[in-house]
């Protein structure tokens, strides 16, 4: 009758619902997910940590300079916390990477650098 298609059953749930209170780190990804946000790790008890983000202050370059050349980057994750960093592993191997190594050139190409550059472009072009 016409009355049905106006009132369709609903339709069940894609993922049947999760205590939240019980979810564990290893669980899997998409119940990960659904956990996620403000909750800590419930297989380990540990609060999930609160990272610092936005710009990096002068004394965090220095933290982070100081402990790689003292000791080596190694584990990225772990080196925040081994540096007395409030930040994630990620975002101290690209500060490292893009900002603070040394050996890295800050500055405008020099005309050598320029020429090099043009005249590989007009060999190779936009590869």
């Amino acid at each position: 009758s016409p009355s049905q298609g106006l009132n369709p059953k609903p339709l069940p749930p894609l993922l049947p619902p999760v205590d939240l209170s019980e979810v564990s780190c290893r669980a899997a990804p998409v119940v990960r997910l659904q956990a996620s946000k403000a909750m800590g790790c419930k297989a380990c008890d540990k609060p999930r940590p609160s990272y610092r983000k936005g710009l990096w202050s002068p004394e965090e370059d220095q933290k982070l300079r100081d402990y790689i050349l003292r000791h080596g980057h190694g584990c990225w994750s772990a080196l925040p916390a081994k540096a007395g960093l409030q930040r994630n592993g990620k975002s101290c191997r690209l500060r490292w990477i893009n900002y603070l190594r040394p050996g890295l050139k800050h500055g405008m190409f020099s005309p050598e650098e320029e020429e090099t550059v043009m005249s590989l472009h007009a060999a190779l072009g936009n590869k």
